[in-house]
């Protein structure tokens, strides 16, 4: 229980997230306690986009992001009005470390997307990583490699 407990709180530690804490959940037979790994992830992420609100980036790094993302966005502005969510909600649910729901929240951030759908898009995104998270561990313990060295 209390390895479960652990694994649902690396769901708010940037690089791990939900994806990485739900294979943790999956290998100690705790899979009831995804959902609130997903939770707290999402959560989290909102926090942290809240605090970046709040307190911003450094002016001078603000400003730099900005100027060198607007000068590409002119170029694909229709475009990336179009499709800006879906790539977020691609970018959180694609089951690499390094790119999850703080790198979605933080671009999402400096390209001025709409808090209420960058949530759901990260949201989703999140639901994504956990999906193909638990694809990977039922796939590796099908080919008859355990993951019991957790317990």
């Amino acid at each position: 229980m209390f390895s479960s407990i652990i694994a649902v709180l690396f769901s708010v530690v940037p690089g791990v997230e939900a994806m990485w804490s739900s294979a943790m959940l999956i290998c100690l037979d705790a899979e009831y306690m995804i959902p609130l790994a997903i939770i707290l992830n999402f959560a989290a992420t909102v926090v942290f986009l809240e605090i970046v609100d709040r307190y911003g980036l450094p002016r001078k790094v603000e400003s730099f992001i900005e100027r060198k993302v607007n000068n590409r966005i002119k170029k694909f502005e229709k475009w990336f009005s179009r499709y800006a969510y879906v790539v977020i909600f691609i970018l959180v649910g694609l089951p690499f470390t390094g790119v999850g729901s703080y790198t979605g929240a933080f671009i999402g951030r400096v390209l001025g997307l709409k808090k209420p759908l960058l949530f759901v898009s990260i949201l989703l995104g999140i639901i994504l990583s956990v999906t193909f998270s638990y694809m990977i561990i039922y796939g590796v313990n099908t080919i008859g490699i355990r993951c019991d060295y957790y317990k």
